[in-house]
């Protein structure tokens, strides 16, 4: 029995080519929607506070920029009205006022031509007189000299201090004085410094700080030595006392009159440069004397 050609059957073929393509566009369909969800969903707040923050800033430089135009603005229009009242004024001179300037002018220019011809006829009378300029420039140069001689040399009265040569002696009782911008203050004088006192953790004084009250203190010059504060003072100084000075360095004339005064007295001494205003003291014993 014959066999008759089978034709190939494409049924398979075209359901695997529809499944694919129906696949894929199912997938298309999918990426499109979710970019869509993408799209629409608001933004995160923190890309809002960025974008808020950004057109803040914008708005902050633009106003910057048109308070400055105003400002630049302001200024035109103050110069152009300073220019307009000048005009103005100028405007406003009449012509008799500027026929007197003129005539004015010419009366100051007729008397400086006068004056120069005087200055021409003195110039040429002391050319003429060459001896006088001669004489008059050697007095000048001695002038001039003596001047710079006298300049070189120091004005006033100098003051010399001599080095001071201590010792120690003990058994002394000390006097302290502070001599603080030209002022003499008794540390022991409660009315003329103040005193406070500092204790350790056991309650034991160990520091004192002494601070000067101002305009308190005796003003040294001829009339204290001559008076009756310097008189006491000086015979609180026993025979076994000395003075212990401090003194800043703008006091320093105060302090040679101080100590020459000490010496006249026979009365021992001792001085040191102290600058701060607090002056502190701790215990124990200073018998050093010059």
């Amino acid at each position: 029995m014959n066999r008759g050609k089978k034709e190939p059957t494409t049924g398979s073929l075209d359901m695997l080519l529809d499944t694919m393509c129906n696949t894929f566009g199912g997938v298309c369909f999918i990426a499109l929607m979710v970019a869509i969800l993408t799209a629409m969903t608001p933004k995160s707040s923190e890309d809002a506070m960025d974008g808020e923050a950004e057109a803040k800033m914008l708005v902050d430089r633009e106003k910057t920029n048109l308070a400055r135009k105003r400002d630049e603005l302001k200024s035109a229009i103050e110069i152009q009205k300073s220019f307009l009242a000048t005009n103005q004024a100028t405007a406003a001179i009449s012509a008799a006022a500027l026929t007197q300037g003129l005539s004015s002018n010419t009366t100051a220019i007729a008397r400086l031509k006068a004056q120069r011809a005087e200055f021409e006829d003195m110039l040429a009378a002391l050319k003429t007189d060459a001896d006088y300029s001669k004489r008059e420039a050697a007095r000048l140069e001695r002038l001039l000299k003596e001047l710079e001689e006298r300049l070189g040399k120091p004005i006033g009265k100098q003051r010399s201090v001599r080095t001071p040569t201590e010792r120690e002696v003990s058994g002394l009782r000390c006097e302290d004085f502070w001599l603080r911008k030209g002022r003499l203050y008794l540390l022991r004088n409660r009315q003329q410094c103040k005193c406070e006192m500092l204790r350790d953790s056991s309650g034991k004084p160990h520091q004192w700080n002494f601070t000067v009250i101002l305009g308190a203190g005796y003003r040294v010059d001829e009339s204290f030595f001559n008076g009756l504060d310097w008189n006491q003072i000086k015979n609180d100084l026993n025979t076994q006392g000395y003075v212990r000075i401090y003194s800043d360095r703008e006091s320093f004339p105060q302090l040679c009159e101080l100590r020459d005064a000490l010496i006249h007295y026979h009365k021992q001494y001792n001085w040191h440069i102290h600058e701060k205003e607090v002056l502190s003291f701790v215990e124990g014993y200073d018998g050093r004397i010059q």
